[in-house]
C-alpha cells in the first residue's frame, strides 16, 4: 500500500469537525441560493407585470386611435353642420325679407282697395 495522502479510505472521508471557513462558506452559499430563488421569483412577477402593462398599453393605444378617428369624424360633421347653418341663416334672412316685402305689398294693396271703395261710394 502506498503512503500518498488520499490513498486510503480514511483520508477520503469528510472531516467530521468542519472548519469555520467551511461553515461560513456553506452559509454564504445557502444565502446566495436563497437570494437567487428570490430574484427568480421577482423576475417572474416582473415579467408577468410587464406583459400586463404591455397589454394595457396596446388597449389604450387602440382606444386613443379610435378616439382620434372619432374626433376627426366629429370635426368633419361639425364643419358640415356649420356650413348648413350658414346656408339656413342665409335662407332665413331671404325669407324674412320676402315676408316683409309681401307684408308691405299687402298693406299697400289693402290701402288701395280701401281707397277704391271710398271712391266708389262717393260716385255711387
Amino acid at each position: 500500500s502506498s503512503d500518498l495522502p488520499g490513498s486510503t479510505f480514511d483520508d477520503c472521508r469528510p472531516v467530521l469537525k468542519q472548519s469555520p471557513d467551511y461553515e461560513r462558506l456553506k452559509k454564504q452559499c445557502s444565502k446566495a441560493m436563497s437570494d437567487l430563488q428570490s430574484l427568480q421569483n421577482q423576475h417572474t412577477k416582473t415579467l408577468k407585470r410587464c406583459e400586463e402593462v404591455a397589454k394595457e398599453a396596446d388597449f389604450y393605444h387602440a382606444l386613443h386611435s379610435r378616439l382620434l378617428s372619432d374626433h376627426s369624424q366629429l370635426k368633419e360633421d361639425m364643419d358640415t353642420l356649420k356650413m348648413k347653418n350658414v346656408q339656413l341663416v342665409r335662407e332665413h334672412n331671404q325669407l324674412q325679407q320676402s315676408s316683409e316685402e309681401l307684408m308691405r305689398q299687402h298693406t299697400e294693396d289693402q290701402k288701395e282697395i280701401t281707397d277704391l271703395r271710398n271712391q266708389q261710394q262717393q260716385i255711387g
